[in-house]
């Protein structure tokens, strides 16, 4: 990234002398997160606006960007002081002075040169000629030109005043005047850390006057802590489900406890990872460990089983350290196998790019290195703790009173019971095994049907727990109108939403002085206000219905087009920036046919189901005015076109021609010199603007110009070298991926003039081709599981077998998906991926021991059932621990729904798996067993 924008910078350089002269130099920058402010400081008090903007910018800035982490605080809104000397020019005239005169005299008036030096006894003393004012008013003493002995000064044609700036931007803060600063933080800072230091540091702020109210009107880091504290609490309670399970099959505490210690060693193991690997605990990873908390048992809960069975059955000649030998050796493999095929379904994805790559990587890494910690785990711990622990289950005693007794009593024939009708339905499965398996298959294809009812989007949507509006007037509204509108705006937000934290509105756009780079509004016609919302806890609606209910109130306020999305940093980088989820491009190089068809395309989106906020990026109709210059009859006068544009400049906006040091604090401020506002009001001072000819004589700028009206677009963005109009959209109450091929189906449809290219960017662009690489990454992780099985069980029959569970894990999900109307994003594509390395686990363990039984000698049928049923407590202990594991995040009980589609898409494959893998399997096992009529030789044997 840094190559490629120091390659972008070295090109800009080359064609900078090519440029046409007064054009600024151009900036290049690249996109990044740290562009979006970690948190906003409103500031407010009861003083003049001119010193809190003092105070803000000279006093409080500073002190915030030397915290560690700052890298800027940017102050928006408020008045910045301007000493302005204000001219008549009916009195230049009568005087015959030009503005330029009095341009040069004020400039030469205010001054700090050096004067060399004078060496003088013994010492060399430097020469400065000062002559800088340290007070206003004697600006108006300033001698412009002497006339018969009569000095004409500055007051004779004109006033000095202590003003401010013309405001092109203007800030309120919860319907108040107010100033805001937009704290960005480094690049390789730490979100939390900085506003922290922000937080702490308020306080301690020297300087501020003790009125001065200083508070965060947004902050970015709540959503981050809300969201891993809620990862915290559902993987807390994903623990606490997983125990309970484990406990009422195991009906031991001392064995629950075992497999416990499983979760925070391997979480420790994780956290070691972290220190030594350079991550750190965020969304992502703190995800990746609530995902994996139900998973990160499973090993020492076969392990244990396993134990707890030979020490049941133990020989009595055989020992307790040779039982728990004899069962870690007969487990070491399926476990083995399980934890490679689950982790190593992670490994394609290396193959995504983009945003994707960026927010699974870590995430999959976690998962990964958690999961090899529960192997080491269950290969170390679980067997010495079992053999320091855990004894042999005690004799039943069914005429004990004793409530312990009793509840063993109950647990043991409910799982007996289990034991026994699963046992049976097995037979009867494998003697009807053809109709078994032709009916799962035809239901798994029919179920395959649900895709067409589950929506498809990029990520979903998150509650950040703020939006933004956009509002766009008439282009050319004056800042006093716009705010009229805005005031309108915040009442009915105040009146509408009593979750409201603070509304922050942004009127027009910064000065140069705040910097411009990132303003969100084109002019001062355009407006933002940012809704920030009290935390999810404090509030029964969510961002999404309180977006939904205030659009059509918004609505009614008429001349105002408006629209609205939720924002925040996650939003900012899956959209790379943009506006809008719906990002139509219209590339094209004629303005007149590109805005046509914009207004074409914009009406197809508008019309289309479940788009709302349609917008077209390029705003025409710019009121300008042309100042055409008659060059014969201004060469004849000798006044040249620059002469005639520094004049315009001067008289309407005016020039600075020196800096006033403030002799209190030392802070330095412009001074403007420019024409009185009586006389830059209309069209006509305009042309009534005094030049000076050749022979000193003045003259109009109507004598030699003429005036123009004219509309422009306000802005004229370029892509791949082509002028570009985006049509924008947010969606509402339907998926993107339905929306966006709607709409695309129409687009088709059009006759494109000459030249152009419509196509769709943004979500849409960045969903089909992030979906083709998972969809890569799927084959691949399929293709890997089965030769990680293949190597493992030295054929290609058994892992085929196991691969069938595959796809009735594709049909739990889609299931899953469909009853929890959860689309297809990226998020519960991944759930896809990592539902593949779990749901194969049952298999193996069914397909191993079954394999076991047979090199034992026992016969095929029988040595189906007997795996299954010694099989089916690991199981479905495995699996309904890791369900219930990822129900507290399916269900957002910890207030976190990010990772909540994968979850629900684990849970759904797992599940419907689980469940008919238990049949499934064993039928496969015995047709294609007796197809192929494969030998089975004793370990150590030779086929």
């Amino acid at each position: 990234m840094d190559v490629g924008l120091v390659d972008v910078v070295q090109h800009v350089n080359r064609i900078l002398t090519q440029l046409p002269t007064g054009i600024s130099t151009p900036v290049a920058l690249r996109f990044d997160i740290t562009s979006q402010p970690v948190c906003n400081i409103a500031v407010a008090a009861d003083m003049d606006e001119r010193d809190l903007y003092d105070l803000a910018y000279n006093t409080i800035e500073p002190q915030i960007e030397h915290l560690s982490g700052v890298a800027q605080a940017q102050v928006l809104g408020g008045r910045i002081r301007e000493i302005h000397v204000t001219l008549d020019q009916d009195r230049l005239q009568a005087l015959g002075l030009p503005v330029s005169g009095v341009f040069n005299s004020v400039a030469s008036a205010n001054l700090i040169l050096p004067s060399g030096d004078l060496k003088t006894g013994k010492f060399d003393y430097t020469l400065k000629t000062e002559s800088q004012f340290n007070v206003v008013r004697p600006m108006e003493d300033i001698v412009l030109k002497v006339v018969n002995g009569v000095p004409i000064r500055v007051r004779d044609i004109g006033s000095v005043d202590d003003s401010y700036q013309e405001q092109t931007e203007l800030v309120r803060i919860d319907g108040k005047p107010g100033v805001t600063m937009r704290v960005q933080k480094l690049a390789n800072a730490n979100t939390i850390d900085v506003v922290d230091n922000v937080i702490k540091s308020i306080p301690k702020l020297t300087g501020v006057p003790p009125n001065v109210r200083m508070t965060l009107s947004f902050d970015q880091s709540l959503y981050i802590r809300q969201t891993i504290s809620g990862l915290q609490r559902e993987a807390g309670l994903g623990a606490l489900l997983a125990m309970i399970i484990i406990m009422l099959f195991l009906r031991n505490i001392r064995g629950t406890l075992i497999i416990l210690v499983a979760i925070p060693l391997s979480i420790l193991i994780t956290f070691i990872w972290f220190r030594f690997g350079g991550d750190s605990l965020n969304i992502m990873t703190f995800g990746g460990l609530a995902l994996a908390v139900g998973r990160l048992v499973d090993d020492s809960i076969v392990e244990l089983e396993a134990i707890s069975r030979h020490y049941n059955d133990r020989k009595p000649q055989q020992t307790k350290i040779q039982a728990t030998l004899e069962a870690a050796q007969e487990v070491a493999s399926p476990i083995f196998v399980s934890t490679l095929t689950t982790v190593i379904v992670f490994l394609p994805i290396v193959f995504l790019t983009g945003i994707a790559k960026l927010l699974f990587i870590p995430l999959t890494i976690t998962i990964g290195v958690a999961l090899f910690g529960s192997f080491f785990v269950s290969r170390t711990v679980t067997p010495l703790m079992c053999l320091r622990f855990l004894p042999p289950e005690k004799h039943l005693d069914r005429e004990s009173t004793a409530l312990s007794d009793r509840i063993r009593v109950r647990a043991h024939d409910w799982l007996e019971a289990i034991d026994g009708g699963y046992e049976r339905w097995l037979q009867w499965t494998l003697g009807h095994r053809r109709s078994v398996i032709i009916g799962i298959i035809a239901t798994g294809a029919v179920s395959l049907l649900l895709f067409k009812f589950i929506g498809t989007e990029f990520f979903p949507e998150q509650d950040e727990g703020q939006f933004s509006i956009t509002v766009k007037l008439p282009v050319g509204t004056r800042i006093e109108e716009s705010t009229v509108v805005c005031q309108e705006i915040e009442k009915v937000l105040q009146e509408n939403i009593p979750e409201v934290q603070s509304i922050i509105t942004d009127i027009g756009i910064p000065t140069a002085r705040s910097g411009s780079l990132f303003a969100r509004n084109s002019g001062t016609h355009a407006a933002n206000i940012g809704v920030a919302l009290v935390s999810p806890e404090k509030r029964k609606r969510d961002i999404f219905e309180i977006i939904k209910a205030i659009r059509p109130k918004l609505a009614r306020i008429p001349g105002v087009a408006l629209y609205i999305s939720p924002s925040g940093f996650l939003r900012f980088l899956l959209n790379f920036g943009s506006n809008a989820p719906i990002d139509v491009e219209i590339n094209g190089y004629d303005i007149d046919a590109g805005t046509a068809l914009a207004k074409t395309v914009a009406g197809i989106v508008r019309s289309t189901p479940g788009a709302v906020d349609v917008q077209v990026t390029r705003e025409d109709n710019l009121p300008e005015l042309r100042v055409k210059i008659d060059r014969d009859k201004a060469g004849a006068l000798g006044i040249n076109a620059a002469n005639i544009s520094n004049t315009i400049s001067t008289c309407i906006n005016g020039s600075v021609a020196s800096l006033y040091t403030d002799p209190v604090s030392g802070n330095e401020y412009n001074i403007l010199v420019r024409l009185n506002q009586d006389y830059r009001q209309r069209i006509e001072d305009l042309r009534n603007i005094v030049l000076t000819a050749d022979n000193g004589q003045p003259v109009l700028l109507g004598n030699v110009a003429t005036i123009v009206k004219d509309n422009v677009p306000v802005q004229i963005d370029r892509k791949y070298q082509q002028r570009l109009v985006e049509v924008t959209a947010n969606v509402q109450g339907s998926d993107l991926g339905t929306v966006a091929q709607a709409i695309q189906k129409r687009i088709d449809g059009l006759t494109l003039p000459p030249g152009f290219e419509i196509r769709q960017s943004g979500n849409v662009a960045q969903q089909n081709k992030t979906f083709r690489d998972l969809g890569l990454a799927f084959g691949l992780a399929i293709i890997l599981v089965y030769v990680v099985m293949a190597s493992q069980f030295q054929s290609l029959i058994d892992p085929l077998i196991i691969m069938f569970t595959v796809p009735l894990g594709i049909v739990g999900v889609f299931w899953a998906l469909f009853l929890t109307r959860t689309t297809l994003s990226v998020t519960s594509f991944q759930g896809v991926i990592v539902m593949v390395g779990i749901v194969v686990s049952n298999g193996i363990l069914l397909v191993d021991f079954t394999n076991r039984l047979r090199q034992k000698g026992v016969p095929l049928e029988e040595a189906v059932v007997k795996a299954g049923r010694t099989r089916l407590k690991p199981i479905l202990m495995t699996s309904i621990a890791t369900v219930l594991g990822l129900i507290p995040m399916a269900i957002g009980f910890g207030g976190e729904s990010t990772q909540a589609p994968l979850a629900i898409a684990v849970i759904g494959g797992l599940t419907v798996s689980t469940t008919l893998t238990l049949f499934f399997v064993p039928s496969l096992y015995v047709v294609f067993e007796k197809r192929f009529k494969r030998e089975m030789n004793a370990p150590g044997e030779e086929a």
